[in-house]
């Protein structure tokens, strides 16, 4: 097998904590059920994908695609998206969970400073910045690549 020249990687949860810690720890001090913001997140734009074409997809993937800031329109969308009755009781249904109460009601705001400046700081991996480094020695170049988004600062 002959030697890469490239090596691309992602950045959260390869090279720095990921933010999905953030996400965990918001949801654990605020009695949610573990999973569920991933779910609320992600889930409902892949229904949107497979059954309703027209629908309009959620706020994180339109802030993804950079159609969507992070100004009002997000914060306000994406907190709609979260606590969601029906998102809620879709996620506790596909987990076979009994539903407790009602959605939580998150501040969207704290929630993505959070993911991006977790309490661990955004630290690196310790293992992958000397994997990153010795590639680097040995002449492989190396990308990062993240999702990003347009902040409204």
């Amino acid at each position: 097998m002959s030697r890469p020249k490239a090596v691309i990687f992602d950045l959260g949860g390869v090279l720095i904590t990921s933010p999905l810690k953030a996400i965990e720890e918001y949801e654990d001090e605020y009695g949610i059920t573990r999973g569920y913001l991933n779910y609320a997140m992600f889930e409902p734009s892949r229904k949107f994908l497979t059954s309703r074409v027209s629908a309009q997809p959620n706020a994180w993937a339109e802030l993804e695609t950079g159609k969507l800031q992070t100004d009002e329109t997000f914060y306000a969308r994406w907190r709609d998206d979260l606590s969601s009755s029906k998102a809620w009781s879709e996620f506790h249904r596909s987990k076979g969970l009994q539903e407790k109460g009602s959605p939580p009601q998150v501040d969207a705001e704290i929630l993505l400073k959070r993911m991006i400046i977790p309490k661990e700081g955004g630290r690196l991996i310790p293992e992958t910045f000397i994997a990153l480094k010795k590639l680097k020695e040995n002449g492989v170049t190396t990308c990062g690549l993240t999702n990003n988004f347009v902040s409204s600062h």
